[in-house]
C-alpha cells in the first residue's frame, strides 16, 4: 500500500504565533481553526490540546485522531498554515462526525473546496 504524503507539523513558536496573529478562524462545537496562507507553497498541521480536554493520553489520542482526519483530507493541498483546536465536544464524537466537522471548517476558510 502506498504512503499518504506526509503533511508537516507547525514547530516554531514564532510560527504559531504568526498564524494566530495574521490568520482567519472559524468556530465548530468540535474545534476552532486557524488558518494563513503561505507564500511559498508548503503545508503546515497543528493540533493543539490543552488539559481542560483531559489527561495527556486522551490528549494524545485526540491528537492522533485529527492529525490522521487532517492528512487525509489535506493530501493534495498546499500553501497553507493551520492550527486545530478540539473543544470538549471532540471527544464524543465518531471519526465520520469529526470528518465532516474538520471538512467543513476547512471548506469555510477556503482550503478545501466544495463538493
Amino acid at each position: 500500500m502506498p504512503r499518504r504524503p506526509r503533511v508537516e507539523r507547525l514547530r516554531k513558536r514564532a510560527d504559531f504565533e504568526r498564524v494566530y496573529r495574521e490568520g482567519r478562524r472559524v468556530r465548530h462545537p468540535i474545534a476552532t481553526i486557524i488558518a494563513r496562507r503561505r507564500p511559498d507553497g508548503a503545508l503546515r498541521f497543528a493540533v493543539v490540546a490543552g488539559r481542560r480536554l483531559g489527561g495527556a493520553v486522551v490528549r494524545n489520542r485526540l491528537r492522533r485522531r485529527i492529525r490522521e482526519t487532517g492528512r487525509t483530507l489535506l493530501a493534495e493541498k498546499a500553501g497553507w498554515d493551520l492550527i486545530v483546536l478540539p473543544t470538549p465536544g471532540a471527544l464524543r464524537t465518531s471519526p465520520a462526525e469529526l470528518r465532516a466537522a474538520l471538512s467543513g471548517l476547512l471548506t469555510q476558510l477556503g482550503v478545501l473546496t466544495a463538493e
